[in-house]
């Protein structure tokens, strides 16, 4: 969860930030006599209560035991653009989607203030940290060199989107299971998801967005080479609702059996085919929708034929059973 910072916060924001940025600091050879303003030593409980007493946004990110693992601020500034400030996680706690997590909101609060766009600065010689960044969306402007720091100092933006501007992303999946085992792609190269575990599926074309079953099966003929005669108990499951990168994507999840006289192509140019048993397929790394998707479908979807609508929200999938009336 995501919540503002309290004045009561600050030292375990200032923790945080330190412990944080401190493995920036070994990894680079940086300390505290050849680079006193880095941010691992440069951070004081001071700095931070200013800035929260001076109405500075500050955001951070608390995890089920209710600990501070994550954090950023935002300055915004008079030209209507707003500076990222001190974006960091745990190092115990990275690589679980934590950082896009305040990315993303860091955004969403951007917007909301009416700005257009958010920069920062990183270490240019992390090129890990840049690649992440610009995977998700940003866009790296430049370098500067100054004395007081041993390292480069590298700028990026983001261009702020309104989610009220009405951009829209449709994407249909298909989930096929064939006995005890579900067919799951992982995925990668996507410019919509990281590498992750996924049902065979994409992007509507423009003269599918009203049939959403002709995306599903062009989808299927092109990335596995399955015909719909390959396939039964074909249904529309799941209709859900996403606000990502400033756009509202639309997902259809469909879900079928595998008719037993069908062949599946063993290789996909998406990524990896596999087979995986009903019982492990939750442990694989999955889309955040999906993920919860899947998980709703093995724990109550395929016990009924009903079509589920679902809203993502930070903590997980709001599902409700669509009726006609």
């Amino acid at each position: 969860m995501i919540r503002p910072v309290e004045k009561e916060d600050i030292e375990k924001c200032v923790a945080v930030i330190r412990d944080s940025f401190f493995t920036v600091a070994q990894e680079y050879g940086f300390t505290e006599e050849n680079a006193p303003r880095f941010t691992a030593f440069a951070t004081t409980q001071e700095k931070l209560s200013r800035q929260l007493a001076e109405g500075r946004p500050m955001y951070a990110f608390v995890n089920q035991e209710n600990k501070i693992i994550g954090y950023y601020s935002l300055c915004l500034q008079d030209n209507g653009e707003a500076e990222l400030n001190n974006l960091c996680v745990l190092p115990g706690c990275r690589h679980m989607k934590v950082g896009e997590s305040l990315f993303c909101h860091a955004l969403k609060k951007a917007a909301e203030a009416g700005c257009s766009k958010i920069n920062f600065g990183i270490v240019e010689e992390n090129k890990k940290l840049r690649a992440w960044y610009e995977k998700l969306g940003a866009k790296h402007l430049g370098t500067e060199k100054f004395d007081f720091f041993p390292f480069t100092c590298g700028y990026m933006e983001k261009e702020v989107s309104n989610i009220n501007q009405g951009k829209l992303r449709n994407m249909v999946s298909i989930y096929i299971t064939n006995k005890d085992k579900m067919l799951l792609l992982y995925r990668v190269g996507s410019k919509v998801v990281q590498p992750s575990w996924c049902g065979i599926g994409g992007h509507f074309e423009k003269d599918e967005l009203n049939d959403a079953k002709a995306a599903l099966l062009r989808e299927l003929k092109e990335e596995i080479g399955l015909e719909e005669s390959g396939l039964r108990n074909l249904e529309l499951r799941y209709i859900t609702l996403r606000i990502k990168g400033g756009e509202v994507r639309q997902n259809y999840y469909f879900f079928a059996d595998l008719s037993p006289d069908a062949v599946v192509q063993e290789e996909c140019d998406e990524g990896i085919l596999e087979w995986v048993e009903l019982g492990d397929v939750m442990q694989r790394f999955m889309p955040f929708t999906a993920e919860y998707v899947v998980k709703h479908y093995l724990t109550e979807g395929r016990l009924n034929h009903d079509l589920y609508s679902g809203v993502a929200v930070e903590n997980g999938v709001i599902f409700t059973k669509l009726e006609e009336f």
